[in-house]
């Protein structure tokens, strides 16, 4: 099993979608489809974008560990992440107030990519008791 690549790929769109969660929200929520917003919801999408650029940080320091056992485990947590990400993403979408609308699909596909890749990674890719990450 090699994390890296889905590691690599997952911390580079975690930090750019979370820089520009943090530094431009007014930006990246009308490019995610969402029109009406408040001050509030541009304090949370800030909120969103730090936490989004810290998950891309470490997952971009974890890639390089020779640790199989963090490796696995952060795995783990990163296939929980995207999970409950595509669940809040499809409520955002087909809930009563609807908040992502244009570009929903694209989060949609980058979830179910993550999920599919960490799910084949961590439960189908053949085991090898001496890989390493």
């Amino acid at each position: 099993m090699n994390f890296k690549p889905l590691f690599t790929l997952n911390a580079i769109i975690a930090a750019l979608f979370g820089a520009g969660f943090l530094l431009l929200p007014a930006t990246v929520l009308v490019f995610v489809g969402t029109t009406d917003y408040t001050i509030s919801t541009l304090l949370t999408a800030r909120f969103l974008g730090g936490a989004l650029l810290m998950a891309g940080l470490l997952l971009w320091f974890i890639k390089d560990s020779n640790d199989f056992g963090l490796a696995q485990k952060s795995a783990y947590l990163a296939f929980t992440s995207t999970i409950v990400g595509f669940v809040l993403t499809m409520n955002g979408v087909a809930g009563s107030e609807a908040v992502i609308r244009s570009k929903a699909w694209l989060l949609i596909v980058i979830h179910v990519v993550f999920a599919l890749g960490y799910a084949y990674l961590l439960f189908l890719a053949p085991k090898n008791n001496n890989s390493r990450n």
